[in-house]
């Protein structure tokens, strides 16, 4: 069977990661903030989704976007 993707959703999965803290307790609106504080808010805004215990989901601005 051929799979077929919406290039925009796998566009997006490329440019998602998954965030773990090893050590110390965060959740999403935590990370969040750091990416924010770390590489900026102005054009970009960060979303974290919590996956599981200290484990977050954040999507990342593409190569594109940040040029």
């Amino acid at each position: 069977m051929e799979e077929c993707i919406d290039p925009r959703v796998a566009l997006e999965k490329a440019s998602t990661a998954v965030i773990t803290v090893t050590c110390g307790t965060a959740n999403a609106k935590n990370i969040e903030f750091e990416f924010m504080n770390l590489l900026g808010g102005d054009a970009w805004r960060w979303k974290a989704h919590t996956i599981a215990d200290s484990k977050f989901l954040l999507r990342f601005p593409t190569a594109k976007m940040v040029s």
